[in-house]
């Protein structure tokens, strides 16, 4: 699945792998590889190949945000699958998916610089964004880092945050858009609708009786989005080999697709993503352990209660018709 880059979870791993060359090496959480990300590391692997370097990305797992404040965290646009396979369409041929531990953010700034940036990965260069901090209760700066490699002979270059039609491209404005249904301005910085990627799980079958089967898959650490009916497209994988598609239109099957916590049935502790097949006669059974990807394309309407299950099964029906004059046109 990841055969074109080189995937390594703790910079130790690193001193002895083969193939020690110089490095530029672009430092972030990368949440969601969106525009701004992109942007970023095109420029870099063309400087790369003109300066004759390897490009490798340093990135994090968990994001630090959830290590150092986990109840407070929004969630991933990217799980850790998604990340490592646009990174490696983005021609990064090393991914350093850091374990974010106790020990790793204890690390001196200096002892960051040291033993990760130059011992393990060799980097003549690095790319960080002009408001980077690293090292023990954040006390390093893109400065000092800077100041560091200099007196090395070597190189960092500070980037600011891209900006896509006067808002700046990052995963905090994504987070914040899909918590409020603004599915239009998280695509447009994505450069691509948001995609829910998992497993389908048995559910309690009630869809089914009410004529509009649905294929459950959990929210995980995924950010919420607004709580509610979506239309969109869903990809069945038959394997891991086809995963990762972005546009995989070709494959998808029209959906309606519903999260949240199913307030007319009884409401659920987590957050569920549902998702029925728009004019598909299959054997739901058959997708049970299947991963599949949900692309979210058109907020629909907001979750809420219904008073019975016969005005539940009305709206959905609703549901339906407006999403497929919605993304069918019909």
């Amino acid at each position: 699945m990841f055969d074109k880059i080189k995937i390594y979870t703790d910079y130790s791993q690193l001193h002895d792998s083969p193939g020690f060359t110089k490095r530029i090496v672009a430092i972030g959480n990368f949440d969601g590889l969106h525009l701004g990300h992109r942007y970023l590391l095109d420029k870099m692997v063309t400087y790369a190949r003109e300066q004759g370097l390897s490009t490798a990305v340093l990135t994090f797992h968990p994001n630090p945000a959830e290590w150092f404040k986990a109840k407070h965290f929004a969630g991933y646009i990217f799980n850790t699958n998604q990340k490592m396979r646009a990174l490696g369409e983005s021609h990064i041929e090393v991914v350093l998916n850091q374990n974010f531990d106790h020990a790793f953010s204890n690390l001196s700034p200096t002892e960051f610089m040291n033993e990760v940036l130059i011992k393990a990965l060799n980097a003549h260069v690095v790319v960080v964004g002009d408001d980077f901090r690293f090292g023990k209760n954040r006390s390093g700066s893109a400065s000092d880092l800077a100041h560091f490699f200099s007196d090395l002979g070597r190189k960092v270059i500070s980037v600011e945050l891209l900006t896509n039609g006067g808002q700046t491209a990052s995963s905090t404005f994504i987070r914040k858009s899909l918590e409020s249904g603004d599915l239009a301005s998280a695509s447009k910085a994505l450069g691509h609708s948001f995609v829910l990627e998992g497993e389908v799980i048995h559910g309690r079958k009630l869809a089914r009786s009410l004529g509009f089967p649905t294929a459950n898959v959990s929210l995980g650490n995924y950010v919420k989005p607004k709580f509610g009916v979506y239309g969109g497209r869903v990809v069945i994988h038959e394997s891991e080999s086809d995963l990762g598609l972005i546009h995989p239109y070709s494959k998808a099957h029209l959906a309606a697709i519903n999260i949240g916590v199913k307030p007319t049935i009884s409401e659920i502790p987590l957050p569920m993503i549902e998702v029925h097949l728009i004019d598909l006669d299959m054997d739901f059974d058959y997708l049970y352990g299947k991963r599949i990807s949900v692309f979210l394309e058109e907020y629909i309407r907001d979750e809420r209660k219904f008073s019975s299950l016969e005005e539940l099964t009305k709206q959905i029906g609703q549901d339906v018709k407006q999403i497929k004059s919605t993304l069918l046109g019909s």
